[in-house]
């Protein structure tokens, strides 16, 4: 068979349908399988409400700024966010295939417990979790498919030295020791967005108060900050080659104006300098006894 033919094959395969993500909407389930594998949890929301009202005629671009996205005309495709995301992202089969290592849940109309623990207010949404169900990134509304597979791949493999800390963290929300620990945690893993957002929770932390203010003021950690904020911008602590994600920081919902749903850019987004000492917040973490020690 010609060369030609087989690379066509191969693409053709890439771009077409196949076996889909095997979704579970039992996230009880779900949930202690994840914690049982020390697998990583991907959850989907896909409300009743997910097609907006269009004008024949008009065009809208999704994503791309690099030129990689698409343009469409709203009345041909009638598409909202959550057939957008079906279509074009979670049936194709590379997305499929990354997906693997993954517990996959699916929330629908209905039962709104994860809706109302997560803040879930956007259709599409989709989250991923550590095994303990523990937010690491957000996704609300459509992604192209090129950054929610980055994203995918971001995601730790080996969550077994978080065992503790996320166990802890998925108890107490608030545990200053078990967010230290997990923010360490990512930030070895060079997702510097996640760790600095888990940074912040630990210093806003009842046990870190006090301690922190016995410390006295500390410059941000990393010398970036300018005024109380700094900028976390695509790719920034990425490993050597690694692309930027382009996806919004849990806790962090970039609202439009008006009150609008966030804001779907992700290749820079605004976060809160920690500007706390890490050696501080780890000698606070110490010093907070943990369940059981009390």
């Amino acid at each position: 068979m010609p060369t030609s033919l087989v690379l066509a094959g191969v693409f053709a395969a890439g771009l077409g349908k196949g076996p889909g993500i095997a979704w579970s909407k039992d996230y009880t389930r779900a949930f202690a399988e994840a914690e049982e594998r020390r697998a990583p949890l991907l959850v989907h929301f896909r409300g009743a409400n997910c097609g907006r009202t269009t004008v024949p005629g008009a065009t809208e671009s999704r994503g791309g700024s690099r030129g990689d996205g698409i343009t469409r005309p709203l009345h041909d495709t009638e598409l909202g966010d959550c057939d957008l995301m079906q279509q074009d992202v979670l049936e194709n089969v590379m997305v499929v295939e990354l997906t693997r290592r993954y517990v996959p849940v699916l929330v629908g109309p209905g039962d709104e417990t994860l809706n109302t623990r997560y803040q879930v207010i956007v259709n599409p949404t989709t989250l991923f979790l550590d095994p303990w169900g523990n937010e690491i990134f957000r996704v609300s509304g459509y992604l192209e498919r090129a950054k929610f597979s980055r994203i995918l791949q971001a995601v730790p493999t080996d969550f077994a030295p978080l065992a503790a800390a996320g166990r802890g963290l998925r108890e107490k929300p608030d545990d200053l020791a078990a967010l230290a620990a997990v923010a360490a945690f990512y930030e070895s893993q060079r997702l510097r967005q996640v760790s600095e957002r888990l940074y912040e929770r630990a210093q806003a932390a009842p046990a870190a108060a006090g301690d922190l203010a016995r410390a006295g003021p500390h410059p941000p950690h990393d010398g970036q900050g300018q005024g109380g904020r700094i900028r976390v911008r695509e790719g920034a602590g990425r490993r050597p080659g690694r692309p930027g994600l382009g996806c919004s920081s849990p806790g962090r919902r970039q609202r439009a104006p008006g009150g609008g749903p966030p804001s779907r850019g992700g290749d820079r987004v605004s976060a809160p300098a920690a500007g706390v000492s890490r050696l501080a917040l780890h000698g606070a973490s110490q010093a907070e006894p943990r369940s059981g020690e009390e």
